[in-house]
């Protein structure tokens, strides 16, 4: 598995979600990327200089292949 989706209940849940994930896939040698969110506080924790996250939200996106409207 290389692709995810997942959500949390509060911002505390998902950064530390986030911690987990990147531990888990640097452990088999890949990084986790292009994050997106629904969130603008999440989003500006993100370490931008590769490009795969974008510090607005859009009004639609695909993930996994599925239309996503954060903005709904």
């Amino acid at each position: 598995m290389d692709d995810l989706i997942s959500g949390c209940s509060s911002i505390s849940s998902v950064k530390q979600l986030k911690q987990e994930l990147i531990s888990l896939f640097s452990g088999a040698g890949m990084q986790l990327h292009k994050w997106s969110s629904n969130c603008i506080e999440l989003l500006s924790n993100f370490d931008v200089s590769d490009g795969d996250v974008s510090l607005t939200i859009p009004n639609e996106t695909k993930a996994l292949g599925l239309l996503w409207r954060p903005q709904k």
